[in-house]
């Protein structure tokens, strides 16, 4: 049987700008982290806790770059599969230098810019050229800016942005082999007349935690979401959709897995004491988005007979309040017990199942309050909807997670 851990992660970190270490997964979280092992199917990333230091295996794929503390960024998929090999392209990456100058990494058409910014805004940057010219360019042709300072900042989602990483990574890696450029640039410009981007459209964040909550009063109302059926109360059509070949029902089934890890993940940054009230309240938003609009979480404890079932942002708000400084949840042996199955209705329904051991730790981080093992059992609904594009109607799935329960005897 496949065993997968589904090993949490404890902070969170998503300002604009950073000059530490950062990891930004695949799902547009990003963590003070740093990357110290890896494998052809997990990396390890280390966190700093006050005076000790926690290391924790992550799936490979969910982590997308590293950034180092002087500007130079490492794509976790160049990694080699060897560990000893990955080992090394580590501890090189880590102590590697910065560029000289800051880099503005344009997307399209794909070129770096070496530069010295005078001025910059939400829509457009203003700079100096190494020769001493004023140049300027909209904000939104970029994917991301690197300052000389050791900073980065991302205009493109990390996700959309990886292309052009892997991309521009020869032309950043000679611009950081290049000396500084001693050039006087010309006097600072006026900043010029701002042409308004369009937003980019930022993906959701998320983490860890699944054990009981401790009683609290309810969250507000989430924000109006599309209304969705549950797996349970589908009701079937007349006519059914048309189905998936055997390898994209298999490739959903696998994301599927992969909204679980994603949900899990959310946990982590809704119960850390750490993390701001501000990022716990989005990662419930974005958490929310993952589920059909009326799916329920049961939970049981061991200090307390019976089970019960929550709404699942009323469970999230509630395990926000959890009395614990910090948590670990490992899930092992996660598994289709029924695989991804056409229903009447077009749909595909299917049902994953896990070992969960939840460990609830003191202010000290090292005494255990609270500890359990459950089966739990996660519904997935993978759902078709209509897109209209350049005028042409197509079909397309989106997978979603429905009732969370506990299983016996699985």
């Amino acid at each position: 049987m496949k065993i997968i851990y589904l090993i949490l992660l404890a902070a969170a970190c998503s300002i604009p700008a950073q000059a530490q270490e950062t990891l930004y997964w695949s799902n547009g979280s990003s963590f003070p982290f740093k990357l110290v092992e890896a494998t052809e199917s997990i990396v390890k990333v280390a966190e700093q806790k006050g005076e000790r230091v926690i290391k924790r295996s992550v799936p490979r794929e969910n982590v997308l770059v590293a950034f180092n503390a002087r500007g130079d960024y490492l794509l976790v998929a160049d990694l080699p599969a060897d560990p000893a090999q990955a080992a090394q392209r580590i501890i090189d990456f880590y102590n590697a230098a910065g560029p000289s100058s800051d880099l503005l990494v344009q997307a399209n058409p794909l070129k770096v810019i070496e530069c010295s910014i005078s001025y910059k805004s939400d829509n457009v940057v203003n700079y100096n050229t190494p020769q001493g010219s004023t140049a300027s360019i909209n904000r939104n042709e970029l994917a991301l800016i690197i300052f000389k300072d050791g900073h980065h900042e991302f205009v493109l989602p990390p996700a959309d942005a990886a292309s052009v990483l892997a991309g521009a990574k020869m032309q950043v890696q000679k611009a950081i082999a290049q000396p500084a450029k001693t050039t006087a640039p010309k006097a600072e410009p006026r900043p010029v007349a701002e042409k308004v981007a369009e937003p980019a459209v930022e993906t959701a964040t998320p983490a860890q935690r699944w054990n009981e909550p401790v009683a609290q009063t309810p969250a507000a109302e989430p924000a109006a979401a599309p209304v969705r059926k549950s797996a349970e109360n589908a009701a079937p059509v007349i006519a059914a959709r048309k189905g998936l070949t055997d390898e994209e029902v298999s490739s959903y089934g696998k994301k599927g897995i992969r909204k679980v890890d994603e949900f899990v993940q959310y946990l982590n940054i809704i119960s850390d004491k750490n993390i701001d009230p501000d990022k716990k309240d989005n990662a419930i938003e974005q958490a929310v988005k993952l589920f059909l609009a009326d799916a329920t979480i049961e939970v049981s404890s061991s200090n307390r007979e019976g089970k019960r079932k929550y709404p699942v942002k009323d469970y999230l708000t509630r395990l926000k309040l959890l009395p614990y400084s910090s948590t670990n949840i490992a899930w092992n042996e996660v598994n289709y017990v029924k695989d991804l199955t056409q229903a009447s209705d077009g749909n595909y329904y299917g049902t994953i199942t896990g070992s969960q051991t939840f460990t609830g730790y003191s202010a000290n981080g090292q005494d255990v309050m609270y500890s359990d093992v459950t089966q739990k059992s996660v519904k997935v609904k993978l759902e078709s909807y209509n897109k209209t594009v350049d005028g042409q109607q197509t079909t397309n799935w989106d997978i979603l997670l429905g009732n969370v329960g506990i299983s016996v005897n699985q």
